[in-house]
């Protein structure tokens, strides 16, 4: 909660008791204001209760972004057109994959990398295959703000065409990423005061798959996937910053539509 917030929503609070008293008063005159005296002093200093504790602010705060966050799923219900990726769905192996506007055709002739990174998923840890398999988890290759992201509301989960330039390997470990925030989401924890917290279990996740990786031999994976997930952990999520990178992914779209 910003410091913002809590000055708007305090003040809200405050000035109620006071707005009352004046909306009653110019209704009904000043002799039946004045009969509910009492009431407004105990509204008053239960504003200042709850002001000094900053409850109210803080409620108000989460609840407003409750909505923001509704309107955001509702958006990703839509996400094949809201995002004007236009995609078609594509069968690469076994693996059906929506592939968007704009991906070039040396990046289609990597798709099959996700097929061999879900095969290195279901080799290394079956349970996060399960769980996509589960959760009815669909795939798209399409320009996007980030490497992967999880979209709640569509339940996609979208990968940027740079990512394919990375191992089958590292790849699967940016599934693995996602399909965490895919079961967090679906247990009801989607709101931007999560994020941070639900951001670190996706990491774990990751960074644990590198260990499995590690284990087997595959050095040079584990480390890139190391400094992939330091650079998730360290990100700059500001709206700023957010929108830069979505006005670049449209500019890439763009360039190679």
């Amino acid at each position: 909660m910003s410091r913002l917030e809590r000055y708007l929503w305090n003040g809200v609070l405050l000035a109620t008791p006071w707005l009352s008293y004046f909306a009653i008063a110019d209704r009904f005159g000043e002799a039946a204001a004045d009969r509910l005296y009492r009431l407004f002093v105990f509204m008053m200093v239960a504003a200042l209760v709850f002001a000094a504790s900053n409850w109210f602010a803080w409620l108000m705060a989460r609840e407003v972004r409750r909505v923001l966050t509704a309107l955001r799923l509702q958006t990703n219900r839509a996400w094949k057109w809201s995002h004007a990726i236009e995609p078609e769905q594509m069968t690469v192996g076994s693996t059906r994959i929506w592939v968007g506007k704009g991906v070039s055709s040396n990046q289609r002739e990597q798709l099959a990398r996700v097929s061999e990174a879900l095969a290195i998923v279901g080799e290394i840890l079956p349970s996060r295959l399960e769980r996509m398999r589960r959760l009815g988890t669909q795939l798209a290759v399409a320009h996007n703000a980030a490497y992967a992201a999880y979209f709640p509301g569509a339940n996609a989960l979208v990968i940027d065409p740079q990512a394919l330039a990375e191992s089958p390997a590292v790849l699967a470990s940016i599934l693995v990423h996602e399909l965490n925030h895919a079961l967090t989401s679906t247990r009801g924890t989607v709101h931007p005061w999560h994020l941070r917290r639900m951001e670190r279990l996706a990491c774990l996740d990751q960074y644990n798959f590198a260990g499995r990786l590690y284990r087997r031999g595959q050095l040079a994976d584990a480390l890139r996937i190391r400094d992939l997930v330091a650079g998730s952990m360290q990100a700059d999520t500001s709206f700023r910053t957010r929108w830069k990178r979505a006005r670049e992914s449209i500019d890439r779209r763009a360039r190679t539509a």
